[in-house]
């Protein structure tokens, strides 16, 4: 049979720790906190990406760029 999912029942922010609000709230206690946690998840990703584009300028070549001496971009 499939997986059995359970519902984790918390009093306090996954977050910061502070107790939630009201019933409604499960995990986090405001959506800054909950924003807070996703960007957490994709932050490995993002700094990939930002390296990327910023190699990806770093190898443009445009008159009067000044060159570095040590990664040669």
């Amino acid at each position: 049979m499939g997986k059995k999912w359970e519902v984790e029942i918390r009093n306090t922010c996954k977050v910061c720790g502070k107790p939630l609000p009201n019933t409604r709230y499960r995990t986090f206690c405001s959506k800054k906190c909950r924003i807070k946690n996703n960007n957490n998840k994709q932050k490995k990703y993002n700094v990939k990406w930002n390296k990327d584009r910023r190699n990806a300028i770093a190898e443009i070549e445009v008159p009067g760029k000044v060159q570095c001496l040590i990664c040669k971009k």
